[in-house]
């Protein structure tokens, strides 16, 4: 069962969502920007049911529109990526042993129009990764090349000493059927060799494509999954990479326009594909989350979307329970007595009382608010309890 706990308002529409400790202090934290405010708000966890988090804010001299999190010049904290197109401008927040993120680095980048994306589900066109191993992530950003074709941009930081930062930005070079249209792009080693792979979803010819790094801009293309298996066609819409197998990797959970929910995971010596559920053709599905809800060691999903049926939309939740490793029980969708309007949502997971399970932290985008949920739930229950909502 999940109680709805506390509700946070946002001055403005918030946007983008990072779950990961940028504290250091092990236990997870968020970040959402806040744009029209010019700010990114830290939410810190203290692990105190009473007061679950500090709220930093964060000034940024630009209207941010995606954030990512790395550790961009090695130093052991965790550096805050923010990106905004309309600025044309990447503000990186350094870390440091306060936790202030006072110190701040500005690198130029192209304007980019992902207005034509937004329609089609989740974007994510920044991405950090340490893909050569030196303990120092790049920062990888979607933009055109001199011909107007997407591509992706790898920005390096070389110096953060004393004087203006030095930085480098080369494109990356994907050997194979090079995408037109990315909708995402994300950094994850799902063959388990230790360097990162580049994941893409495209958006014509909707497909999963996996790069192997053959150097530092060379990649070559190693497995390609077709999503355009309907009559009119396919998109991806929701997605995530995190364990869902429980065996301690990243797995690729698509949820695309025609509901179906898609696993990705390496078995055997090969990246595995399979259809695991299916929500149905009457929604936008937004976001997924992998976890472990009511702690009987098998990984749950959830995923939020937007109801295309009746003459009022609203915003749902289903949930498909773990039934052993790798295998899932049939989705059960409870509707929200909330209206939708199509706006982005988010969907993140963290223990808020400390009391063992993963408690949801939901951010809807257009009524600027965040919600978070208490999990009552244990491993007697069969469904968790949705009702409240």
């Amino acid at each position: 069962m999940l109680q709805q706990y506390r509700t946070i308002s946002f001055p403005s529409r918030p946007a983008d969502l990072i779950v990961r400790d940028f504290t250091g202090d092990d236990l997870p934290d968020f970040i959402t920007a806040v744009s029209a405010e010019r700010e990114i708000w830290l939410f810190e966890a203290t692990g105190s049911l009473d007061n679950p988090f500090t709220i930093q804010k964060l000034p940024v001299p630009i209207e941010p529109e995606y954030l990512a999190g790395g550790d961009i010049n090695g130093d052991g904290f965790v550096d805050i990526c923010a990106l905004s197109y309309l600025d044309e401008r990447l503000v990186v927040l350094m870390g440091d042993p306060d936790h202030h993120f006072t110190r701040t680095i500005e690198i130029p980048v192209p304007y980019y129009d992902l207005t034509r994306n937004l329609t089609y589900g989740r974007n994510q066109p920044l991405a950090c990764a340490d893909t050569d191993q030196d303990s120092r992530h790049e920062i990888y950003i979607l933009h055109e090349d001199d011909q107007g074709w997407p591509a992706i941009y790898q920005y390096a930081i070389q110096s953060v000493t004393a004087g203006p930062p030095v930085t480098t930005s080369r494109k990356l070079h994907l050997q194979g059927t090079a995408p037109r249209e990315i909708q995402a792009m994300a950094f994850n080693d799902i063959n388990q060799d230790g360097i990162p792979e580049l994941q893409i979803f495209t958006i014509s010819n909707a497909s999963l494509v996996v790069y192997d790094r053959i150097s530092a801009t060379e990649y070559q293309e190693s497995i390609r999954f077709s999503l355009e298996n309907t009559m009119f066609g396919n998109t991806v819409s929701g997605f995530t990479l995190s364990d869902a197998t429980g065996d301690g990797f990243p797995d690729i959970v698509v949820v695309p326009f025609d509901g179906t929910i898609r696993l990705f995971s390496y078995q055997d010596g090969r990246l595995r594909h399979g259809t695991i559920g299916d929500l149905g053709e009457f929604a936008k599905h937004e976001d997924v989350l992998i976890a472990d809800l009511d702690q009987d060691e098998k990984m749950d999903l959830l995923v939020v979307s937007h109801s295309k049926s009746g003459m009022a939309p609203y915003q749902q939740i289903s949930v498909v329970c773990g039934e052993k490793p790798g295998e899932f029980k049939e989705a059960v969708t409870f509707p929200a007595n909330r209206l939708s309007t199509f706006f982005p949502l988010r969907l993140g997971a963290i223990d808020f009382d400390q009391d063992g399970l993963q408690d949801i932290f939901f951010l809807d985008i257009a009524a600027r608010e965040a919600i978070l949920f208490l999990n009552r739930s244990d491993a007697s229950t069969a469904i968790p309890d949705w009702r409240f909502w």
